[in-house]
């Protein structure tokens, strides 16, 4: 009887993740906080000098398409958009909203940057992003969705 229950309560806990709600992702998110460090050494805060941002356009179901922009200061290191070496770019990106609902994986193109992220409510957002190569960088964001 205790195999019995032990195998009735994985179930629904399997049950439960497969059928988490998929949330609507849509509308523009804008970095609140967070740090890149870029190949070449140099750390851009955020919040201090930097506007970036994500804009969610369409959305069915889990997956989804939009835009990721960012601006950085001229006295900064420019960062690749691709194609380019800038301090300003405006890239497309596909991305998937994972089983539990919560998590969110991002691929932009025409580049390689790859995102991870979290909802961890509505309208806050955790997200991860990293490139490998010649431009590589890695960095950490707190996204606020813009009401």
């Amino acid at each position: 009887m205790k195999l019995f229950f032990t195998i009735l309560i994985i179930l629904l806990l399997a049950s439960n993740s497969a059928l988490a709600e998929t949330p609507d992702l849509t509308g523009t998110w804008r970095v609140e906080s967070g740090f890149l460090r870029t190949h070449a050494g140099e750390t851009i805060d955020f919040s201090e000098a930097s506007d970036a941002f994500m804009t969610i356009t369409d959305q069915e179901g889990p997956v989804f398409s939009g835009n990721y922009g960012w601006r950085h200061p001229d006295t900064m290191q420019d960062l690749h958009d691709g194609e380019t070496t800038t301090n300003e770019a405006n890239e497309a990106f596909v991305g998937v909203v994972h089983f539990d609902g919560q998590t969110i994986t991002i691929a932009d193109h025409p580049d390689s940057t790859v995102y991870i992220g979290r909802l961890v409510e509505e309208n806050r957002m955790e997200l991860i992003a990293y490139e490998s190569g010649a431009n590589a960088f890695a960095s950490r964001a707190i996204m606020i969705r813009e009401e």
